[in-house]
């Protein structure tokens, strides 16, 4: 009712507004260059004040200015708050037709979270590449590879790997010309990657 008589766009005062739309205040701002400082350097920080005084909502516009493609999803299930917002999340968007998606070096991260480790036995679609030794037994034995299909994701060159899609496992190879442009934009490989 409000909303059409002061001709808002978006319905106030809820807990989820896109970060990019809260307040910066001076001490926001301040805080946000002292995070991307510590970012940057690769230092530890704890954000820390009193109940209420807008932590959660710093930390929130904080991650939004994070580079987008160098997240990794076993950051999330460090914390309890934001492990169950993430497994709330991967649970409700596929009843309003939308995936989320996850990406991870090491998948032993993820397996150390019963959280994660449930998220990860009910997704209808994983991509793995090539596996650590610690990774993949404890991985295989989460979502039923075979033996014979771990080979597909044992020792093998990059691009290659296996996809679970639903109960099924299809291996794949994906031999990309390194002399482009798109693979500059697309590679994790440090020193060979563009980033925009």
């Amino acid at each position: 009712m409000y909303e059409n008589f002061f001709g808002m766009r978006n319905t106030p005062f809820v807990r989820n507004v896109p970060a990019g739309r809260l307040y910066r205040s001076p001490q926001i701002d301040d805080a946000i260059g002292r995070l991307k400082y510590t970012a940057k350097n690769q230092k530890f920080a704890t954000v820390m004040a009193e109940l209420g005084c807008g932590k959660s909502t710093l930390v929130r516009m904080f991650v939004n200015e994070l580079p987008k493609d160098r997240y990794e999803i076993y950051l999330l299930f460090q914390h309890e708050y934001s492990a169950n917002f993430l497994f709330t999340l991967w649970k409700r968007v596929r009843k309003y037709g939308a995936y989320c998606s996850g990406l991870t070096q090491n998948v032993e991260d993820l397996l150390q979270s019963h959280t994660a480790r449930t998220m990860l036995a009910n997704s209808e679609f994983i991509i793995m590449l090539n596996q650590a030794p610690t990774d993949k037994y404890e991985f295989a034995k989460l979502i039923n590879i075979s033996n014979e299909q771990m080979n597909y994701i044992t020792d093998v060159n990059p691009g290659c790997g296996l996809i679970k899609v639903g109960s099924a496992l299809v291996s794949f190879k994906n031999k990309f010309p390194r002399n482009t442009n798109l693979y500059k934009l697309m590679t994790s490989k440090p020193g060979e990657a563009i980033y925009g």
